[in-house]
């Protein structure tokens, strides 16, 4: 399993974070955009309980089936948080969301 990190240097230690973290918290902050069934509330606070879930689990070492659990536990939590009204194009968006965000840490090498 590969983690696309990105290394930055605070003072004397380097802080890696996963490419993920970043693509992760921008990316409903881009749907937002394209969909107006996007609330900025639902956005926000998919972006930053995605983005807990991706620390945590690049500390605890969790297999694929309870990456996509979980992933699809803190979708329906973001979703019950923000009231926003459900439809089908932002289940798309939501599953593709996901799908990309764990394939592109699980197929890109780790850079230093």
């Amino acid at each position: 399993m590969y983690n696309c990190t990105m290394t930055y240097k605070i003072g004397q230690s380097h802080l890696s974070l996963p490419l993920t973290h970043i693509i992760s918290f921008f990316f409903p902050l881009f749907l937002l955009h394209i969909s107006p069934s996007f609330s900025l509330s639902f956005s926000l606070s998919l972006s930053l309980s995605h983005s807990i879930f991706l620390s945590l689990s690049h500390y605890i070492s969790l297999s694929l089936s309870h990456t996509i659990f979980l992933s699809h536990s803190i979708c329906i939590i973001s979703f019950f948080l923000s009231h926003t009204q459900y439809n089908f194009f932002l289940s798309i968006s939501l599953t593709l969301y996901f799908s990309l965000s764990h394939s592109i840490s699980n197929l890109i090498p780790v850079l230093v």
